[in-house]
């Protein structure tokens, strides 16, 4: 596959309004969500460290195909329940 490499290149540390720090990278297989990194994108933002990562937020643009809200949310839910 030709997709996006997930090396440190595309990760990105950041911090929330009271000094939380997390990390913003691109989702990967383990994370429950398949993306072609050519016409879809998706990231999540992570913290704790990598062994011990909870996602803590998804931003996905999905250029394939149209989806539906109520499948969207479902995805959504699917992931931060993880």
């Amino acid at each position: 596959m030709s997709g996006i490499d997930h090396s440190s290149q595309w990760t990105r540390v950041a911090r929330t309004f009271d000094g939380i720090e997390y990390r913003i990278r691109p989702i990967r297989a383990g994370d429950l969500l398949h993306v072609d990194n050519r016409g879809d994108m998706a990231f999540v933002a992570v913290a704790g460290e990598q062994e011990n990562e909870h996602i803590i937020g998804v931003a996905l643009q999905i250029a394939s195909k149209p989806v539906k809200a109520d499948e969207l949310l479902t995805l959504l839910e699917t992931l931060l329940a993880a």
